[in-house]
């Protein structure tokens, strides 16, 4: 693949490792989810590099990114992504595209920074009020499937001797990744194999709610196109049961995760939402078309910024 070697871009007293590909104008950053490298997204930020520039990058913490001094609130992330793109010297404004968690701070991003922001994609997108979810009646879901669970399962990783949690990520990492290209599955078992990445999972998780307020006061979101992509519902439902997930459970939590995702068109009258099928909350890799069409339809609104790259 015609792919430049990622690159470090110096933030603050860090350097985040960053990834930009293609030419073109506007550009596309890509902003990943809790727990998800920029090593996934490297074939469909490769395919969208055939349309513009596209800028993928580490948090601090994450893959190749050193590990950061600060907090890691939303207001601070966005500051050094703010840094970052400032001394890529890859012109704004941008695309924005997240999944999941990336959502919550390419939102807080965008109202803070609107005149850097052309567009922006959601991908199955997280929403600032995940305590819905925490409050839901739902005994089984809350016992083992909600995100509060699965962060505090995280801690179990971080108690354990550094000799017990090699042997157990040895045996997790063994068969993930097995349908992705091997050079890439390497890279994600050996960062994921870190204790520093799950550390980092959960100091987003935990302080993103200890700091929900901070988004009471943000400005609105701006008058851009904003494009949110759903995940299959009844695929979701289906896989849910497979894991053992009662039926009416199932059906109770994608219901409100479907409600509360399209939800978020209420915050610009430019946006349109996207059902998709036969895919699941990983979009990036499970509806790269999906993405690469609607991304292209931006692009094709305005032909006179396609022709500045």
């Amino acid at each position: 693949m015609d792919i430049i070697d990622g690159i470090y871009i110096k933030v603050d007293d860090n350097a985040l490792y960053t990834k930009i590909t293609g030419k073109g104008f506007p550009a596309i950053v890509i902003e990943p989810s809790w727990g998800t490298l920029s090593a996934e997204w490297t074939e469909l930020q490769y395919k969208l590099s055939n349309l513009t520039t596209v800028i993928s990058y580490d948090r601090a913490g994450y893959g190749e990114s050193k590990k950061s001094k600060h907090p890691r609130t939303v207001e601070q992330i966005n500051h050094e992504l703010k840094a970052l793109l400032l001394n890529t010297g890859v012109p704004y404004p941008y695309i924005f595209i997240g999944n999941n968690a990336g959502c919550i701070y390419i939102d807080s991003f965008i109202r803070n920074f609107p005149e850097m922001a052309y567009a922006a994609v959601f991908l199955d997108p997280y929403t600032k009020d995940l305590d819905t979810f925490t409050n839901v009646n739902a005994p089984v879901y809350q016992e083992y499937f909600s995100i509060n669970k699965r962060m505090q399962n995280l801690k179990l990783y971080l108690d354990m001797s550094d000799f017990q949690f090699i042997n157990v990520m040895n045996s997790i990492m063994k068969n993930l990744y097995n349908d992705m290209p091997e050079e890439i599955a390497y890279q994600l078992r050996i960062y994921q194999a870190n204790k520093q990445f799950f550390q980092t999972i959960s100091d987003e998780y935990y302080t993103f709610l200890e700091n929900r307020s901070y988004f009471d006061n943000l400005p609105p979101f701006p008058d851009i196109p904003l494009i949110i992509i759903n995940r299959d519902k009844e695929l979701m439902i289906n896989l849910s049961k497979s894991l053992k997930l009662p039926q009416e459970e199932a059906e109770l939590i994608e219901n409100l995760w479907q409600k509360r995702t399209s939800s978020l068109a209420n915050i610009t009258i430019k946006s349109r939402v996207i059902n998709t099928e036969n895919t699941d909350s990983n979009l990036h890799l499970s509806a790269k078309d999906t993405i690469i069409d609607n991304v292209y339809d931006i692009l094709q609104r305005n032909t006179n910024i396609i022709e500045l790259g």
